[in-house]
């Protein structure tokens, strides 16, 4: 289809999809962006290097211990349903245990562009910065829209970071995670989950 081909009814509900007058201009401006076809993101609440859009802040609750092996199992009517756990989440994963998880803020931080993950580090602050414990994950996706894809920095049972891609597919969240050390390119419209500021929680 060209845009030669909408018709004005077309056209007027396109415009009262992105919000009015007022959601045209802010897409073209950029403080909207696009992700999937059809799919138009929240405005974010700042944007970071021109890289990411800060989303509203998402509050998780902490945990004295976190049996990976007893909470991520492939179960599409479990607490948080699975329909699939990669190879490479089995093997580096399966066998952490997390203690004395603390509470925390998380924000959705959506790729405004494509990237790797090397200029994804710095926007957020660095590694540690981006960090997220696997329990903080796991609560933040129970919670999560499930009509998005999103992405984690989690440490494995040796304390290696990885990339831990999640999206909802066949009743439940499949999961893959990808080692940093051949960083993958992440399209735009993504997701990476990471620690919230300080003043995210007030």
């Amino acid at each position: 289809m060209q845009v030669d081909d909408l018709d004005a009814d077309q056209t007027e509900a396109l415009i009262h999809r992105v919000g009015g007058l007022r959601g045209v201009e802010k897409l073209l401006s950029g403080e909207w962006v696009v992700g999937e076809p059809g799919d138009v993101l929240e405005a974010p609440r700042e944007v970071v290097d021109d890289l990411l859009g800060v989303g509203a802040p998402v509050a998780v609750p902490g945990t004295e211990r976190f049996v990976v092996r007893e909470t991520f199992v492939v179960n599409r009517d479990g607490e948080l349903p699975i329909s699939y756990i990669g190879e490479d989440f089995a093997s580096h994963f399966l066998d952490l245990v997390e203690e004395a998880v603390p509470a925390t803020v998380l924000r959705p931080c959506t790729l405004l562009k494509g990237s790797v993950d090397g200029p994804i580090f710095a926007a957020l602050g660095g590694e540690g910065s981006a960090r997220v414990a696997l329990a903080q994950a796991h609560a933040f996706l129970k919670q999560a829209d499930r009509t998005r894809w999103f992405f984690f920095y989690v440490a494995d049972v040796r304390g290696a970071l990885w990339a831990m891609d999640t999206y909802w597919r066949d009743g439940g969240w499949d999961l893959e995670v990808y080692s940093i050390t051949y960083p993958r390119g992440w399209r735009g419209g993504g997701r990476v989950v990471a620690r919230g500021r300080s003043d995210d929680a007030e």
